[in-house]
């Protein structure tokens, strides 16, 4: 039962008591005083200096009330005080015009001495009351403590979670760095892999180049090499020549020089043709060759062939030269 619940029973109760009611008279109002937990204390009012009866009903409310439950108890005090109460006012509504005639007391001094009761009675409640809200601040600054404390076992039940939680995070953040330590470790592996596979590719394409370069080179001297072997023919057919002149002046002076001459003229015709066929072949090849070497074979052509190719090129001028010589020494007798 609350404070307001207490202070709504007691002015039930005086309303009882001083067969008064509160909503039309103000003066028997109980002063009200608000304490720090919100409860209402009630204070009582001056006493003036009548004589004052006590009675049975008054002395037993003097009797400290025990502390009542927070539920209302039909056996507690305030339910006694209240009973006694409706109790006397029907004794009271009963016995009031007997004890007017039999008494003959006037009028103001029935309404001091009603007066006097109700001040005691108001009394004695108010003591009640300051009893019984002490003991139900004591309880809910009890329970308050005891939610109090309830509420600190969480908020410490909330910092060891949450220092567990930080510490998985600060775990969880370890093993983050960690993770992006081995990325870019890995990361820069795979770049150094990278540049070793570029140079590699640079290094094929290097390997690749002078592969070309040396077939190019190749070529060039199977090249020459067939030079060679057109020289080594071009003797041949000198020494042919050579011989075939001598054989002619010693035929000059023999009977058979027209036979010999027409043997002569025939074979000339043929090795005529034979070197001009020669000629022209090695020639075209010459060109090409010449060509080629000087297009992609400059830097690699050994200074030794190239004077070798000039000694074999002025030995087929002088060759082309002799020839001709022949033939104009031969004309005449045709």
């Amino acid at each position: 039962m609350t404070a307001s619940a207490h202070t709504r029973w007691m002015e039930y109760i005086l309303a009882y008591c001083s067969h008064v009611d509160l909503n039309k008279s103000a003066r028997h109002k109980p002063l009200q005083q608000e304490t720090a937990m919100g409860a209402t204390i009630l204070q009582p009012q001056p006493q003036t200096n009548k004589p004052q009866r006590m009675s049975s009903t008054t002395q037993q409310a003097q009797q400290p009330a025990p502390s009542q439950p927070e539920q209302q108890d039909t056996n507690g005090p305030l339910h006694r005080i209240k009973t006694r109460a409706l109790s006397k006012r029907e004794t009271l509504k009963r016995r009031a015009p007997q004890t007017r005639k039999r008494s003959q007391r006037p009028k103001q001094q029935v309404q001091g001495h009603n007066k006097g009761l109700q001040e005691q009675v108001q009394q004695q409640v108010l003591r009640l009351v300051n009893q019984l809200v002490p003991q139900k601040i004591q309880q809910k600054v009890r329970e308050t403590q005891e939610q109090f404390l309830q509420v600190e076992q969480q908020v410490q039940q909330t910092q060891e979670r949450i220092s567990q939680v930080e510490q998985q995070v600060q775990h969880t953040q370890e093993r983050i760095l960690q993770v992006e330590k081995q990325l870019q470790q890995q990361a820069q592996q795979n770049q150094d892999q990278t540049l070793q596979v570029q140079q590699t590719q640079g290094q094929v394409l290097q390997v690749q180049r002078a592969q070309e370069q040396i077939l190019q080179v190749q070529q060039a001297y199977q090249q020459i090499l067939q030079q060679e072997v057109y020289q080594q023919v071009l003797q041949k057919a000198q020494e042919q020549i050579l011989q075939f002149q001598q054989a002619h002046q010693q035929v000059l002076q023999q009977e058979v020089y027209q036979q010999v001459l027409q043997q002569a003229h025939y074979l000339q015709q043929k090795n005529q043709e034979s070197v001009n066929q020669m000629q022209q072949t090695i020639q075209k090849e010459a060109e090409v060759a010449e060509q080629q070497i000087l297009r992609n074979m400059v830097q690699f052509v050994d200074p030794f062939l190239m004077a070798r190719n000039q000694k074999q090129g002025r030995q087929i001028e002088e060759l082309e030269a002799k020839v001709k010589q022949l033939e104009q020494g031969t004309a005449p007798t045709n």
